[in-house]
Parts: C-alpha cells; sequence; structure tokens
C-alpha cells in the first residue's frame, strides 16, 4: 500500500468519522444525545475545513490549471408558495393540517412530517440570502468545485459539490449536489437536511459596477425558481 493511499484512506476514515459524530449530536440520537451545541458547532467547522482543504488538494493536483476562489451569492426569492403547489394532494393536506394546529413535528405520521420538516427547511430560506466562496477547477471544457455558504443567522454552513461545462456565448452550465447536513430552527429544533439537487439555467457572464460576474436562476430536482445565484472574483 502507498503512502498516497494510505493518507486518502485514513482522511476518509476521519471525515466519515467527523460527519456521522456530529449528525448524531446535532439530532439528539443516542449515544450522543448529550452533545452540547458548542461541541457540534466545532465539528461542523472542522467538517468545512476538511472538506475544503480535499477539493483544493485534490484539483491542484490534477492539471497546473490552479484552483480559484470566487466570492458566492445565492439570492433566495419568495418561492415557498410555488413549491407548496407543487406538492400532490395528500402532502398539501398534511402540510395544511400542521400549520393550522398547534401540532409538533414529533407528533405527525413519518409521511407527514417528512412534508412538514421540509416546509420548515424552505421557509427558513425563503426570501434571504447565503453569502461564502466557490472553489471552482477548470479542467478541458469541464468544471469541478465546492460551494460553502451560510445565512447570516446560522452556525452551520451549507455545502455543495459543483460540477459543469462550458455552454455558449460565454456561459457557463453548473450542477450543484447539496450534501446531507443539519439544520437548527429557530426555536432550537435541529432537523436533518437531506441531499439534494439544483440544475439552474446558465450562468451568464455579466458586468455589473465595474466587476466580472457569472449569474443564473437557481432551480431545483422540480423546476421550481429559487432564486439568483451568482459567483465573481474578489
Amino acid at each position: 500500500m502507498t503512502l498516497n493511499m494510505i493518507y486518502s484512506l485514513s482522511f476518509l476514515a476521519l471525515f466519515a468519522i467527523t460527519v456521522f459524530v456530529t449528525l448524531m449530536g446535532a439530532a439528539k440520537i443516542r449515544p450522543f444525545h448529550n452533545m452540547p451545541d458548542k461541541v457540534v458547532k466545532i465539528l461542523v467547522g472542522s467538517i468545512v475545513v476538511e472538506l475544503a482543504v480535499a477539493v483544493i488538494g485534490v484539483y491542484k493536483s490534477f492539471n497546473e490549471n490552479p484552483v480559484k476562489r470566487y466570492r458566492f451569492v445565492v439570492h433566495y426569492g419568495d418561492f415557498l408558495d410555488s413549491w407548496i403547489a407543487n406538492l400532490g394532494e395528500e402532502d398539501r393536506r398534511c402540510l395544511q393540517e400542521y400549520r393550522l394546529t398547534d401540532q409538533k413535528l414529533t407528533d405527525l405520521i413519518s409521511k407527514c412530517r417528512e412534508v412538514a420538516e421540509a416546509y420548515e427547511r424552505k421557509q427558513d430560506a425563503n426570501k434571504t440570502t447565503g453569502r461564502g466562496y466557490l472553489y471552482l477547477y477548470r479542467g478541458d471544457n469541464s468544471y469541478e468545485g465546492l460551494a460553502i455558504y451560510r445565512f447570516s443567522d446560522k452556525e452551520a454552513p451549507t455545502i455543495m459539490e459543483v460540477s459543469g461545462q462550458d455552454a455558449a456565448n460565454r456561459s457557463i452550465r453548473l450542477s450543484f449536489i447539496q450534501q446531507e447536513s443539519v439544520f437548527k430552527r429557530k426555536d432550537g429544533v435541529v432537523l436533518i437536511r437531506p441531499y439534494a439537487t439544483f440544475e439552474p439555467t446558465p450562468f451568464i457572464y455579466k458586468t455589473t459596477g465595474g466587476a466580472d460576474r457569472h449569474e443564473a436562476r437557481l432551480l431545483d430536482k422540480d423546476g421550481i425558481d429559487h432564486g439568483i445565484v451568482e459567483f465573481y472574483l474578489e
């Protein structure tokens, strides 16, 4: 076994353990249910650092082309009504009952709880702005990278894997895969934010206020427009 393989396996093992313990601690699942919130925050920070170091290190080793760091901003619009309208009849009925009563998430049946939790997550992001960085490596007509951003009132960041390719008229088509993470409501209840995918419209090159930017509409797998996403060099 080579030194590089030992390093890679050690990193993967450490990363897997960190993610597992963080999710279990944030969701208050035994045997980590008594883990202090401060420790959970530290572990979340460790995950971000590990991911960033891994992605940047690997991509730099692929080619002489460097990984570029961009400012990354997601301006979420008022998409909540569109998301609700796209639900099936049974899911909408579950959600209506949840919104009109004082039921707790834990009191709902499994299927209705999933819809209610999704509503809580969507409601929290609706009409807000997330800011962070996009680390992007450009290969031969292809892109790979990582987006890390957070909302001003949130402690845990949102992490997305990024891939794509060049499109027509100086535009770039990128896909986003949001990794499983934790979500903390305003009342302190911690939920798991599941894996999700986004397929934005092509990022159009623009010059605004003397700055070069790429901008697109952020669409989810159902085609619902969540708002505007942009990135630019500092």
